[in-house]
């Protein structure tokens, strides 16, 4: 995906449990509003990470997930699609994992349907 990049501002931001924790560490995630003017409108979102357009959660550990809440009230870059500024996201990295994962459920699913007709 092609980010752009405008600064923005975090509003609010609070520390939650994880919904589906597997009982790790990593069991607090963050959540951050923000906003960023864009052509004479607030645009206003709350995704952090890639995984959140998903419907996932990207934990942390709870002290490591309330360094987040420092960033209250400063400037941020927000990357945002040109195509449609409302989605948008303040780390982009990219969300491989999950859809790594899902492939290499595809390809066993694919194996071994393969191995039941063919032998």
């Amino acid at each position: 995906k092609q980010w752009k990049t405008v600064t923005g501002r975090v509003i609010s931001g609070s520390v939650q449990p994880k919904k589906l924790s597997s009982g790790g560490r990593a069991n607090s995630v963050v959540k951050l509003e923000y906003e960023f003017a864009l052509d004479d409108k607030i645009v206003r979102s709350d995704r952090v990470f890639p995984i959140e357009f998903l419907k996932g959660e990207k934990g942390f550990l709870k002290k490591d997930a309330e360094k987040f809440l420092g960033k209250i009230g400063e400037n941020v870059t927000v990357h945002y699609d040109p195509a449609d500024p409302s989605f948008c996201i303040l780390f982009p990295g990219t969300a491989v994992f999950p859809l790594l994962m899902i492939l290499m459920g595809l390809f066993c699913i694919a194996f071994g349907v393969f191995n039941f007709v063919f032998n």
